[in-house]
């Protein structure tokens, strides 16, 4: 019985850590919002995954979100990012509840993880439907009302909702699973070097760390065959990094 129990737990964690990755397109990237809701750009570990670059999340972090951006190379324009920032307020007003439902589920399956070694087996599939079908029906709701703001169609919402009732994991990732529909139009790239110059000015050690990131991302890129403008631009960028040129 150990067995079975230790395999289900560990299956609905596997789907859980796959959902929480996020494919990019080709040339694309990927932006993680902060706390505050404003897209950042911080050079990660990338993952090739059914032969296309990954993203993750932190599969146990409602909060932690990722914006996919098809635009890894070029300039902010002036007033770009505040202009994201508009764009994204309405959808993350109406995703937040979606966030705070995930985290009762997740406490809600520890409490449940625990008691599966202790208590019946059946008691606690019961929970677990219970819990599901009520945390779902809750989202199902919010998604309903909030569907203008969300950019759904009644036929999407639909969709989304009925592969939230079959996998667990698309409940709890279904804030995140929606902001994937919206893509940022920041390139991340030059997002990275405006923040760059911000945190120059207030923290020159943070600064630094940075400035070695984007160079090494920078690189990445070149060696896999930006051309053009992009190629130009990555070079400009390399400079004012201060990077070594070859």
């Amino acid at each position: 019985m150990v067995r079975e129990l230790a395999l289900f737990w560990l299956v609905l964690l596997g789907f859980l850590v796959v959902d929480s990755c996020l494919l990019l397109t080709p040339g694309g990237e990927a932006l993680r919002l902060d706390a505050r809701g404003r897209p950042r750009y911080r050079p990660g570990l990338r993952l090739q995954l059914l032969r296309r670059e990954s993203a993750w999340m932190n599969p146990l972090n409602p909060w932690d979100r990722l914006l996919p951006t098809p635009l890894a190379l070029g300039a902010l324009a002036p007033g770009q990012p505040a202009r994201e920032r508009q764009r994204l307020r309405a959808l993350l007003r109406a995703v937040a509840p979606l966030h705070a439902l995930a985290l009762v589920y997740l406490l809600g399956l520890g409490l449940l993880g625990l008691l599966s070694w202790r208590a019946h087996a059946g008691l606690v599939l019961a929970a677990l439907l219970s819990l599901h079908l009520l945390l779902w029906s809750l989202s199902a709701g919010l998604v309903l009302w909030r569907r203008a703001p969300l950019g759904l169609t009644g036929g999407q919402a639909a969709a989304l909702l009925f592969e939230a009732l079959l996998v667990p994991a698309y409940t709890l990732n279904l804030g995140k699973r929606l902001l994937r529909r919206h893509p940022s139009s920041l390139p991340a790239l030059g997002l990275g070097l405006h923040e760059w110059r911000a945190l120059r000015r207030r923290d020159p050690a943070a600064a630094q760390l940075l400035a070695v990131q984007l160079r090494g991302r920078l690189e990445e890129l070149e060696q896999e065959g930006a051309a053009g403008a992009q190629l130009a631009w990555l070079q400009q960028a390399r400079q004012r990094l201060r990077a070594p040129t070859s």
